[in-house]
């Protein structure tokens, strides 16, 4: 048992290792971006206007624009939206884009969010004066990458396996009679997968953690491990419709704890467990989700009550950071009560956790 945790560990801290570098080539992605260009066959122009060229320093307004493109998603359908900022500098004028006003800070500054239908379109701008003076332009919006950017974007909505690699502190308070209470910090490294077997509706997860390295300790040279495996297979309701989602999954639990000489602790427990999970996906495809857990546990396959159990929670925050990455904020709560051969044991845990998805 503690070779299988050693090469558990190892293979754990290999992947966080993975994702650090993988977190690091992210940021290296830039976004995908389109130009607002003035329409040279448009004989007017609006005096006052103008755009942030994305770039720093004296260059950063100008006449032409670069717009952030971000995915919006409404059920089955997938659009473009256009992230654009600028300043109109004419306090007394109104400024209207697409026929909409636009509201402006005290500076004149302003950021709006315009539809994007194609690799090259139009939009107008009009400005009217306090005695009704009226000043017009049109630009074109070039996005010559727009259609294998929708294309790309369909397959990440549509895609069928996500795989996430995290890792974070975690507060661990265990009691056992005869043994000091243990109050522990430790690193914890957490490995996700989940398959969409017969979407939507049917998906199969997996999940696996490790207490990879104890930080402190309340009884001096002693500490405790935890290893936990997840087996689930979910169903997906269908009276639940996008952009929320939720699955009630079930499946086994195992979980088991690692010290040194076994001086306490409890070992090679397992059960069966539900699992129900609701996400709601945000437009740009960022997702919220929380989940509940209880697991009856027992030595081996048996189960002699249903107080020997495990009930968990937890909530995460994925954030879209490029095509196909993702990375993901979480909080679990643990409540770990057994009573085994007639001693009580309880363990309590909190983690804190960042991950990398892809």
């Amino acid at each position: 048992m503690r070779h299988f945790a050693r090469i558990w560990a190892m293979l754990a801290l290999l992947l966080l290792g993975i994702q650090c570098g993988a977190l690091s080539a992210v940021g290296a992605e830039p976004p995908a971006s389109a130009k607002l260009i003035p329409d040279k066959n448009w004989k007017q122009s609006v005096r006052g206007l103008y755009w942030n060229t994305g770039l720093k320093g004296k260059e950063r307004w100008g006449a032409q624009g670069q717009l952030e493109i971000e995915a919006n998603k409404r059920g089955s359908a997938i659009s473009a939206k256009g992230k654009l900022s600028g300043a109109f500098t004419r306090p007394a004028w109104k400024l209207l884009i697409n026929h909409k006003e636009v509201a402006r800070a005290s500076n004149g500054e302003f950021t709006l969010r315009i539809d994007v239908i194609g690799p090259k379109s139009f939009i107008f701008v009009s400005a009217v004066g306090p005695k009704g003076e009226l000043e017009e332009q049109r630009f074109i919006l070039d996005f010559p990458g727009y259609k294998p950017w929708l294309e790309a974007q369909k397959d990440f909505f549509n895609k069928r396996y996500f795989l996430s690699a995290s890792g974070g502190l975690s507060f661990l308070f265990y009691e056992e009679p005869l043994t000091p209470k243990l109050n522990q910090l430790g690193l914890t490294a957490k490995l996700s997968y989940t398959y969409l077997l017969a979407p939507p509706r049917l998906d199969f997860g997996f999940t696996g953690y490790l207490t990879a390295m104890p930080l402190t300790t309340s009884i001096p040279g002693k500490n405790a491990r935890f290893l936990g495996l997840n087996v689930r297979l979910g169903y997906v309701l269908p009276m639940v419709e996008d952009p929320w989602r939720l699955s009630l999954m079930s499946g086994v639990y195992y979980t088991t704890m690692i010290v040194p000489d076994d001086e306490f602790g409890f070992s090679n427990l397992m059960g069966p467990q539900l699992f129900p999970v609701l996400r709601r996906t945000l437009p740009n495809g960022d997702s919220i989700s929380g989940y509940f857990k209880f697991s009856p546990v027992g030595n081996g396959i048996w189960l002699e009550t249903l107080q020997n159990r495990e009930i968990a929670v937890g909530l995460s925050f994925t954030q879209r950071t490029s095509m196909w990455r993702s990375i993901s904020y979480a909080v679990d709560l643990a409540d770990l009560s057994l009573t085994i051969d007639g001693v009580s044991t309880r363990s309590r845990s909190a983690s804190f956790s960042v991950g990398f998805s892809w």
